[in-house]
């Protein structure tokens, strides 16, 4: 053996113990969806923030009235269960769905 050479161990990702190229941690977000979604809360604050919420929700555009319950139905959860005593409300996409509808036919368009 050449003294110059000097052997170095080797460690493989499949010996047990073994912490090198686990990945990124269940769970935990991408770099590319943390900036995109820092990037559209920093425009939210820009625009107004709730304010600008409460206009879109208002807004006599229909357009704007759409988008705002589009952003609803993307926040509330698809499912609720609630209990008050011996009656249980159960709500759930198709009922968010009839609300909306029925909120554009209030407005007539």
């Amino acid at each position: 053996m050449n003294p110059l050479v000097e052997v170095i161990p080797t460690r493989t990702v499949f010996q047990p113990g073994n912490k090198i190229g686990t990945g990124r941690p269940k769970g935990s977000p991408n770099k590319v969806t943390k900036t995109i979604r820092e990037s559209i809360l920093e425009a939210f604050e820009q625009v107004g923030g709730t304010e600008y919420l409460v206009k879109m929700a208002t807004s006599p555009s229909a357009e704007d009235r759409r988008i705002f319950g589009a952003l609803l139905a993307r926040v509330l959860p698809t499912e609720a269960q609630a209990s008050l005593g011996p009656t249980k409300i159960e709500i759930g996409w198709s009922h968010r769905q009839a609300v909306f509808e029925a909120s554009v036919k209030e407005t007539g368009e």
